[in-house]
């Protein structure tokens, strides 16, 4: 996997770093990805496929994940402060202890998500949509 994200990426970022800023994943298939702690602030995940991925403590600051599919992914203790969810499926997928300030969730699919223990000093969006999204 190393070598997909090395070579799909804008900066020349050593992959054993965990560092991707600024990255463009548009539409990666990373279904059940380990990306613990990984940083991936500002990077574009349009439509990214993240079924099932660990990003647990990972930094999406400000990343692009509209129309991504987070089913089932955890990211517990993540930081997505500023990101980009509109659209998202995020059904089942586990937000405990996350940073969520300025995140937006317009139309993103929340069924069954895991929203406890939200990180002091953050706020819960008010625009979260806690229903399925009607079908296309």
């Amino acid at each position: 996997m190393a070598s997909t994200i090395q070579s799909r990426q804008r900066n020349s970022v050593a992959a054993d770093t965990k560092a991707f800023r600024l990255s463009d994943f548009g539409k990666a298939e990373l279904t059940g990805a380990a990306l613990d702690s990984f940083v991936l602030d500002f990077a574009d995940l349009r439509e990214a496929q993240l079924q099932r991925a660990r990003l647990r403590d990972a930094s999406l600051r400000g990343a692009n994940l509209e129309g991504a599919n987070l089913e089932g992914a955890d990211l517990t203790g993540a930081n997505i402060e500023g990101a980009n969810l509109a659209g998202a499926n995020l059904e089942g997928v586990n937000l405990e202890f996350a940073f969520i300030d300025g995140a937006n969730f317009d139309g993103a699919n929340l069924a069954g998500a895991n929203m406890d223990a939200w990180v002091p000093g953050t706020r819960h969006p008010s625009r979260f949509t806690h229903r399925r999204r009607a079908p296309d």
